[in-house]
């Protein structure tokens, strides 16, 4: 096989399932392999000695050991307890990002928040609320109980809800006067830049509302996911809105079978070098065919990469 099984280290099955998927993640690798003259990073050093391990076919548990000790020297991280794989993923890249900026570049996406103030003959846009984000949220939208939800409408759907108030209660900060709470304003979320590896996370936690309290549940319905995804840039300029479609490709999931209170975590993923399909559970791989996986029901975390960008239209 071209790459090898992690070991479990006690209920470490979350964080083995994303050192495959990063072991992968081509654009990530390059990034993050020092050279001769880069200073010491504590985190990068210990996960590059992992990814190599993965991918060079050897078998070294104090590896995986010591990079599970070098991030739980300040996170609640640790073997013999049960943890969520996306947490697991964000605190990595977080750390990475303080060691070295351009090491999770490729994750980063902007997200934006905008406010359009309607009166007929006049109106305005306000871009606002701006923040870097290394993941998107899929919500549940399921139209009819016959269909599934599918991540591209779903995602689709999210970005072009838009919700509705009036001029008094969001007041235009371009104009002033009288006439301002007559607008019509709208505010709805976009994303104005599409990073190289898209992240997704299917919103599985549910919050279940009881007589005397709330409590967290599991969704185990099925998100269908397709191999190839499309996410729209939204630039802005004097108010002409223009989009850019990103194309992206399927590489890596990351599924969990259980409940909300324990459970196991595995993964799929293609190969980097050789696009072969691989089934990854802790020391366990194998290779698979794309239908093996596609649409599971387990499916939590979905990896796409950008492989081509098409001319931008109005």
């Amino acid at each position: 096989k071209p790459m090898k099984g992690v070991p479990n280290m006690g209920m470490t099955c979350y964080a083995n399932s994303i050192f495959q998927i990063l072991a992968q993640t081509q654009l990530f690798l390059s990034a993050i392999i020092p050279g001769e003259d880069m200073p010491f990073k504590p985190l990068t050093y210990s996960l590059c000695k992992v990814l190599k391990e993965i991918n060079h076919k050897s078998e070294n548990r104090e590896v995986v050991r010591e990079l599970l000790e070098e991030i739980a020297n300040d996170s609640c991280f640790s073997s013999r307890r049960q943890d969520d794989c996306f947490e697991f993923l964000m605190h990595i890249l977080e750390r990475l990002k303080a060691e070295n900026q351009q090491s999770t570049s490729m994750f980063e996406m902007t997200l934006q928040t905008v406010i359009e103030h309607d009166a007929g003959s006049v109106s305005h846009v306000d871009v606002c609320d701006t923040q870097l984000s290394f993941h998107l949220l899929v919500p549940f939208y399921q139209e009819t109980k016959k269909d599934n939800p599918n991540v591209e409408s779903c995602l689709n759907k999210m970005l072009n809800t838009v919700e509705n108030f009036s001029g008094k209660e969001l007041p235009c900060r371009f104009c002033s006067g009288t006439e301002a709470p007559k607008y019509q304003v709208s505010k709805h979320f976009e994303v104005s830049t599409a990073p190289d590896i898209l992240i997704l996370q299917i919103g599985r936690v549910e919050h279940m509302k009881r007589r005397t309290y709330s409590d967290l549940k599991k969704r185990n319905e099925l998100v269908e996911y397709e191999h190839i995804l499309h996410i729209d840039e939204v630039h802005w300029d004097e108010g002409i809105r223009t989009l850019k479609r990103n194309d992206y490709q399927l590489y890596g999931v990351v599924l969990h079978a259980g409940n909300i209170e324990c459970g196991h975590y595995y993964c799929f993923v293609k190969h980097r070098n050789t696009s072969e399909w691989f089934y990854c559970n802790d020391l366990l791989v194998r290779q698979i065919h794309a239908r093996e996986f596609l649409n599971d029901p387990n499916a939590y975390l979905l990896f796409y990469q950008k492989f081509k960008n098409i001319v931008s239209y109005k």
